[in-house]
């Protein structure tokens, strides 16, 4: 062997292996979704356990990542106006009833709850987006999902309200996109998954296209495909505020 070769070898072997861990792959995660500010106009198909199809169309913005976010609901006219209002990651809620006028604050403790009867909860609404600062994270090690290779993690929930007793991710390693999230309930059972799939470079930002909720204890499916996504604009912070609801 060659002499050059040979102590370069060695102290290839003798250098410790650098591994990434499950908190930096969430912080990746929480990175790549943390855009200034997006706006968005997406068509939410909910199917019911009883097989009854619902569409809605919410036009959505969202700020500093998900510490700001409101989404609206536009079509079809029996909603439209009905708007939710996430401030601080998820810290305080808001709901503006469009039929009632009325404005309300939603608890921690009813964030489990569904919205509109989707398969997203309050709590998901809030977390989107900052996995680190609220889980726990494991690597459980590499994994093929669909034929792309990914890093297969294990949350633990770290706030009290939870729903959840873990989730399980597959984290694309070119994108730093969750590819599939399998939910479960406080039993440990699976609960549902979401899909993420189509994604689209914009803006140089990995963006799903379509994204899918399905019940698996009760075969309900809530989909969700993006008809329009722009980063390259300026919101102010004063839209998300509670006086801006209604309007």
């Amino acid at each position: 062997m060659n002499k050059l070769v040979l102590p370069a070898l060695l102290l290839a072997l003798a250098l410790p292996v650098v591994a990434i861990t499950g908190e930096e792959i969430i912080e990746k995660v929480d990175a790549t979704f943390s855009t200034p500010n997006m706006w968005s106009v997406a068509q939410q198909t909910i199917v019911t356990p009883e097989g009854e199809t619902r569409n809605f169309t919410i036009e959505s913005y969202a700020k500093d990542g998900s510490r700001l976010q409101l989404s609206r609901y536009i079509k079809p006219e029996s909603v439209a106006g009905t708007t939710f209002l996430v401030l601080d990651y998820g810290d305080d809620i808001w709901t503006y009833f469009a039929d009632t006028g009325r404005t309300r604050q939603i608890a921690a403790n009813a964030r489990q709850r569904s919205v509109m009867g989707s398969n997203m909860t309050y709590e998901d609404m809030s977390l989107s987006g900052n996995y680190a600062d609220n889980y726990s994270a494991e690597l459980l090690g590499s994994a093929d999902y669909s034929g792309v290779d990914c890093y297969k993690v294990e949350l633990i929930p770290s706030y009290s309200y939870s729903s959840y007793s873990k989730l399980v991710a597959w984290v694309d390693k070119s994108t730093w996109v969750p590819l599939r999230i399998d939910y479960y309930d406080e039993t440990g059972e699976e609960l549902k998954r979401m899909l993420m799939r189509d994604i689209r470079m914009i803006d140089d930002i990995p963006t799903p296209y379509y994204t899918e909720v399905r019940g698996l204890q009760d075969n309900s499916v809530t989909k969700m495909t993006m008809l329009n996504v722009r980063y390259d604009l300026v919101l102010e912070e004063s839209l998300f505020s509670t006086s801006s609801l209604g309007r």
